[in-house]
Order: C-alpha cells, then structure tokens, then sequence
C-alpha cells in the first residue's frame, strides 16, 4: 500500500503508515479483499482515481505467495519447526479445550483451501474435523457464528470465541458470547526457527491490535496462548 499512496502535505509518512494499519486491523476478519476495497477509498481521498482492488489482490497474493511457500519449504525439510510458525501456546490450548469438551470451529479470511492445506500440515486439523470455514462464496464470520448459534442446545451464552480479527471480536460481543483478543505481534514469527525457543519468553501484547480489539468489544486481551 505505500507504494501506491502519497502522504497528505503535513503528514508524515509513519502517520499515513499508522493509518492504513489501522484500516488493515478494522478489515481483519473479513475476506481479504476487504482491505484492498478499504485502501482504495483511501487513494481517491487524496484526489485520486485509485487502482483496481481485484489487480492490487492479485499481487498480493502472488507476493505473499512467495513468502508462504518459503515458509512451507522450510517447515517440511526441518530447516524449522512448527513450533516457530503457530501463535506460542496454541497447540496445549487446544488440547485443553477439547478434553473440556468445547466444540472447535476455525473460520479465516484465507482461502479456504490454503486454511485447509496449512491446518494439515501444522497438525491441528483434527481439532476441528469438517468445521472449518474459509474465504468462499457466501461466507463471512458473521455466518459462521450465526450457523453455530443455530446448532440444538447452543446459545450465545455457550460461545468463545478467540481471534485477532476486528470482525470475530465484534460479533461475538454482539450477540452475547466471550470474545478473547489474541493481541499478537506477528512479527517475532520470522525471529523463531527451528531449536529455538519463540522469542521472548515473557508474553508481548501488540499496543495497536489491543486497543483496536478493545474498542471491538474484547473481554480479555492476552499476546499468546501460552498462559
């Protein structure tokens, strides 16, 4: 995005950066292309007729890509360890959830095939058998609570939900369920690789997702799983 977009005359480049952070954090949750329609609107604020968000899309995904199959390669020759990839922590709570028989569903932006291939090969797919939601026709996170409020027996006083998305927390709250904020700094992913412990050992809470997701309506904020 600042490739393609000019700070206003005043502004500083890290102010404008700040900015569409923010948007890309309101968007989170949502199909992906949200952020490039968001980021737009953007561009034609500041007198401009703004590029197309389908082309934009494209190349995002090209270049993350890139990025993710770098990853993959490396996880799967040994190079690093799943460890370094999931959010710290995720694996034992899972574990926990299930033998205190909750429910698990996944619902991400991602396409839903990618969220399929990745979930098998960092091993948690059984967690949540054929409950898992992606990016595709019809959906949105807003559906999948619906659907699992409609389940025999459920309510929204049955429901947690834990996510970094703007979109889960808000829903949740919305209809009475406990929504858990995962505040992440996703940037120590890229410090963790394989025999190394996810630096550093004390919880990180990430300033601008934990006020964002406050302000969705978060009941509890924690950086990881780990505690």
């Amino acid at each position: 995005f600042m490739e393609r977009i000019s700070p206003f005359p005043g502004e500083s480049r890290e102010d404008l950066e700040n900015l569409l952070r923010e948007d890309m954090l309101k968007e989170s949750g949502k199909p992906v292309i949200s952020q490039f329609v968001r980021f737009v609107g953007r561009q034609q604020e500041r007198c401009c007729k703004g590029d197309s968000p389908e082309r934009m899309y494209q190349e995002f995904i090209h270049r993350m890509g890139k990025i993710s199959d770098q990853r993959r390669q490396d996880m799967l020759s040994g190079k690093r360890s799943k460890e370094s990839i999931l959010v710290p922590g995720v694996d034992r709570m899972l574990h926990e959830l299930r033998q205190r028989g909750l429910i698990l569903y996944l619902a991400s932006g991602s396409n839903i095939e990618l969220v399929k291939r990745e979930i098998e090969e960092l091993g948690v797919a059984d967690f949540f058998e054929e409950r898992v939601y992606g990016d595709s026709p019809g959906f949105s996170k807003h559906s999948v609570i619906e659907k699992i409020l409609s389940e025999p027996g459920v309510s929204s006083e049955n429901l947690i939900a834990f996510g970094d998305g703007f979109v889960e927390i808000s829903e949740t709250t919305r209809v009475g369920g406990l929504a858990v904020a995962v505040a992440s700094d996703e940037s120590l992913v890229n410090l963790a690789v394989s025999g190394k412990t996810y630096p550093p050992q004390k919880e990180i809470i990430y300033p601008k997702k934990r006020n964002l997701l406050l302000r969705a309506g978060a009941t509890v904020v924690m950086g990881d799983y780990r505690n």
